[in-house]
């Protein structure tokens, strides 16, 4: 049964504590610098959570830099899991 845990895709926990074992190991910054691991920019001034009517209507007046930031997050997240499965699975 622990064969099974190893094969299933890695949820968002694990790619989380993954990705802080990789830079208290050195090697998430050199990804970064290699261009392996993308490094979203979010360009809006605005807290989510304590501001979040300004952020929407900047999210809403900058779809372009906004879907930029979503889709760098998104390629971050598969990269990040990608190197996971490759290291659980050797």
């Amino acid at each position: 049964m622990g064969g099974e845990r190893n094969r299933k895709k890695p949820d968002w926990e694990d790619v989380f504590f993954f990705e802080i074992e990789l830079q208290e190991m050195g090697l998430l910054s050199e990804y970064e610098k290699a261009g392996i691991l993308p490094i979203p920019k979010n360009l809006n001034p605005f807290d989510p959570e304590t501001e979040e009517e300004q952020f929407n209507q900047w999210v809403d007046g900058h779809p372009e830099e906004s879907r930029n930031f979503s889709e760098d997050c998104e390629r971050r997240e598969q990269v990040i899991t990608r190197l996971l499965q490759q290291r659980r699975h050797g």
